[in-house]
């Protein structure tokens, strides 16, 4: 199995301007800008303007997002002595 989870990791954008950490949000557009693709929100459907744009990748120098490439590595499968500990907690 791919390991989908942390294949993003280093690409996407991160601090203020980051899609992380929107957790009321009820209205959702998702659009590109410039060539880079962006979410933009409301949090209630009584709010007249939309936030400023949430970017999901990482800006390279010439303003354009890096995207991940290539394949994802594999996960590794757990022992089964892993799997019998999980269990019993």
């Amino acid at each position: 199995m791919y390991d989908f989870k942390s294949f993003p990791n280093g690409y996407i954008k991160e601090g203020e301007n980051a899609v992380a950490g929107h957790l009321n949000v009820q209205y959702f557009q998702f659009l590109v800008l410039n060539d880079v693709p962006i979410m933009r929100y409301k949090e209630s459907i009584r709010d007249i303007e939309w936030s400023k744009p949430v970017e999901f990748w990482n800006i390279d120098d010439e303003g354009q997002p890096i995207f991940p490439t290539g394949k994802p590595s594999f996960l590794r499968p757990k022992d089964n002595d892993v799997y019998l500990k999980e269990l019993k907690e």
